[in-house]
């Protein structure tokens, strides 16, 4: 689903096309209706590029505690020795 947002709504912002995309982005992330990959996909920009784009805008990533006990599971599976 393709959704257009007029020339008119984008000048009346003031901002670019590609600064348009970057606030929408980080807005979206900030409220968590996108998870940080939607959200750097939609921005265009690559995973550092995105980082950085999080950090200037004060924007702080999503890390609860679920999110710590899948990267221990994670880890703990690399790290284990095969038998």
């Amino acid at each position: 689903m393709a959704i257009v947002i007029s020339e008119y709504i984008i000048r009346q912002t003031k901002l670019t096309e590609e600064e348009f995309r970057l606030k929408l982005a980080l807005m979206l992330f900030e409220k968590n209706i996108l998870t940080f990959g939607q959200a750097r996909r939609f921005s265009g920009l690559n995973v550092l590029d995105f980082q950085a784009l999080l950090v200037k805008n004060e924007v702080a990533l999503h890390y609860d505690w679920d999110d710590y006990q899948d990267d221990r599971k994670t880890l703990d599976s690399l790290s284990a020795k095969p038998s």
